[in-house]
This record gives C-alpha cells, sequence and structure tokens, in this order.
C-alpha cells in the first residue's frame, strides 16, 4: 500500500510542480513525498536490509528536489 501511496505523491509532484505551477502545494506536497519514502525504508528493512539501502538514493534525491522546490518559491 505505501509504494502506491509513493507513486500517486510522486506523480502529484510532477503535475503540481510542471504542470499546474503551484510551487507552494509543490513543497508541501515533497514533504509528504519524504515521508512515505522514510516509511518505505522502515518498512523494507523489516523485511530485507538490502533493500532498504536501495531507497536512500531515492531519499536524497527527493531531498534535493525539495531544497529546489523550497528556492523557486521564495
Amino acid at each position: 500500500m505505501i509504494f502506491g501511496i509513493n507513486f500517486i505523491l510522486n506523480v502529484l509532484w510532477t503535475v503540481l510542480f510542471f504542470g499546474l505551477k503551484k510551487l507552494e502545494l509543490a513543497f508541501i506536497e515533497i514533504i509528504l513525498l519524504e515521508i512515505s519514502i522514510l516509511m518505505m525504508i522502515l518498512i523494507c528493512w523489516k523485511i530485507n536490509k538490502k533493500s532498504s539501502y536501495l531507497l536512500w538514493p531515492y531519499f536524497v534525491w527527493v531531498g534535493f528536489a525539495s531544497i529546489l522546490n523550497l528556492l523557486a518559491f521564495r
């Protein structure tokens, strides 16, 4: 279920940021995306530690995108 939520949040951010140009809403949404990635990391950690390690680059990349998103509307 968390993977589906993450997918929806990922698509929604693209629509909000690039499509609708709602930078403030996109920033709020990308924070939710970061939380969902952390939840995926924690869930995967319990099942298979190696798979949770593979999610860290995704987490870092979305964190970098969050900073860029924040700077875009400031």
